[in-house]
């Protein structure tokens, strides 16, 4: 997942992939929405430190679509370290978006 982006606790730093989502900005949204739903690891190879920590904070793909959606969209976002906090914020975002359509 390094080459979608890095993950911070405020956003993403861009890697190929994820410019490339942003360049496309609403157009991949339903795509990405899709991904909300994933729960699997997203494991990041490459760089040791991302690698740190993205395990640190049990990165997964849903929050990588998450925080790429919310960057298209201009919404801020706040990454907490712990899952647990960002599924309820994850979940709600995706009713959001089902009701913007």
């Amino acid at each position: 997942f390094l080459r979608w982006g890095v993950l911070s606790k405020t956003g993403i730093l861009p890697g190929v992939y994820g410019d490339e989502m942003m360049a496309l900005r609403e157009a991949v949204v339903p795509y990405l929405q899709r991904a909300l739903a994933n729960r699997r690891a997203a494991r990041v190879q490459g760089s040791e430190e991302a690698a740190l920590a993205g395990r640190r904070r049990e990165d997964r793909v849903c929050d990588y679509a998450w925080v790429l959606i919310s960057t298209i969209l201009g919404r801020p976002v706040a990454l907490p370290e712990d899952p647990v906090y960002r599924d309820p914020q994850i979940r709600e975002f995706d009713l959001w978006l089902s009701r913007r359509r």
